[in-house]
């Protein structure tokens, strides 16, 4: 933390998030086949599962201080969107502590009107549920257990199904603390590393850069002056290149394979 203030009717914190945006704005301005939109891919969800344990043990510590987060949601956490977990918890603004840590122990604070509200711990973990959800199956109706659709659950292990029901209908006597949401998480993603390791295969792609091929034609194009023609290791390296991040494989409509 930079620095906290106070004005006539907020409290503020400036972290120190380094290339971290919020959330939902690095979710807002990203393209739909980066990893932590790529919720379909469970390779991509190891990724959304790894980044999630990261506020779970930020919660973790909270509690265990006796502080509810209460303000859990995409505008909460920082990230840069990097292959490797990289989710920061902030949006400690309207935390507040009470003064026993048992689990589900609940305490009132006054709305802006007014107003008294119930906190626990308990909510935290709801709306981490809620959070979950939200990036591995936003469209999920888990309430009636239905897909919703192409978007829905139906892509989902069913330990994630598990687990996200857990948070969501977390009740006083469930045992919920930080130790066991990241032993769970990591039943998550043993469970998609071994689902990964018994359907991906190894790919190669063959192609042709004679003086004939679109494909040649299409990469001189695009390098304009950059790429020799006669070079075949550049025309070769561009093409790694172009296609090295996030490649999509997809058929051809005209194209059939037989068995």
């Amino acid at each position: 933390m930079l620095d906290s203030g106070q004005t006539e009717d907020s409290f503020y914190l400036i972290l120190a998030t380094g290339q971290r945006v919020p959330l939902q704005a690095f979710l807002n301005d990203v393209l739909d086949h980066h990893p932590l939109k790529g919720f379909r891919d469970s390779r991509n969800r190891i990724l959304i599962w790894r980044n999630l344990e990261r506020i779970v043990t930020g919660l973790d510590v909270l509690h265990s201080q006796g502080v509810i987060h209460r303000n859990l949601d995409r505008f909460s956490i920082f990230t840069a969107g990097d292959s490797e977990p990289d989710f920061l918890l902030s949006g400690f603004e309207w935390s507040v502590r009470i003064s026993s840590v048992a689990k589900g122990t609940t305490t009132s604070h006054p709305g802006q009107h007014g107003e008294s509200f119930a906190f626990s711990f308990l909510e935290d973990w709801r709306h981490f549920g809620l959070l979950a959800k939200d990036l591995v199956a936003p469209n999920w109706d888990v309430e009636t257990s239905k897909s919703g659709g192409r978007d829905g659950g139906s892509h989902l292990l069913g330990s994630e199904r598990d687990l996200i029901r857990l948070l969501l209908r977390a009740e006083p006597t469930s045992r919920l603390d930080g130790q066991f949401v990241r032993q769970r998480i990591d039943d998550v993603v043993s469970a998609l590393s071994t689902a990964n390791a018994g359907t991906g295969g190894v790919l190669h792609i063959t192609f042709s850069l004679s003086h004939t091929s679109d494909l040649r034609r299409a990469v001189l194009a695009a390098g304009e002056d950059s790429i020799d023609p006669s070079d075949f290791e550049s025309l070769f390296d561009f093409i790694k290149r172009d296609i090295s991040e996030h490649p999509k494989l997809v058929q051809h409509p005209a194209i059939t394979f037989n068995n």
